[in-house]
């Protein structure tokens, strides 16, 4: 989870889970985080982003898609990874990695950042042995930053008293009295 404004790592959940567990894990964090956009991958299942749906979870990551009967585009939920969106994704948290590595804050995904590397055809991926999943959730969450809407809400000020205005009332006091 990241902080949109900052681009800063404020949340990261790891570890097996059954999926709807997952989902709920997921809608509790994004509540937490006012409502966040979640993005959850849809390469391997759907029944995350579905569980998402049936709590009524309010902002899902959307990506056009072909409809593979209709052929028309239509809007679906959930991030999906592929031979297309990978690189894009990579590329685009090596940068904001480069720029900002202080917003990195969880010391797994460095180390996962760390056994990361270009293998001998050119594709970034883990090196063996080791996973990539926090990587790539990392870089999920960065590319789906921009759909994000931030709202900022203003709190009402506090009437500030000038130096001026609290004289003269003692000032009123002082005549009145006299």
């Amino acid at each position: 989870m990241l902080d949109n404004t900052t681009g800063e790592q404020v949340a990261v959940l790891h570890g097996k889970m059954d999926e709807d567990v997952f989902a709920r894990q997921i809608y509790c964090l994004g509540m937490y985080y006012n409502e966040a956009l979640v993005g959850v991958e849809v390469n391997y299942s759907t029944h995350p982003v579905k569980e998402l749906q049936r709590l009524n979870y309010p902002r899902q990551y959307t990506r056009e898609q072909t409809d593979t009967y209709t052929g028309a585009l239509k809007k679906a939920y959930g991030f999906n990874t592929n031979t297309a969106t990978r690189p894009v994704i990579i590329a685009e948290l090596v940068e904001a990695a480069r720029d900002n590595l202080e917003n990195i804050v969880d010391d797994a995904t460095l180390a996962e950042m760390l056994s990361f590397a270009k293998n001998d055809k050119g594709r970034a991926e883990a090196l063996p042995g080791k996973h990539d999943d926090l990587v790539m959730s990392l870089a999920i969450a960065n590319h789906i930053r921009p759909q994000q809407s931030m709202v900022v809400l203003e709190t009402p000020e506090e009437p500030h008293k000038k130096l001026i205005d609290i004289l003269n009332a003692k000032d009123r006091r002082r005549r009145r009295r006299a």
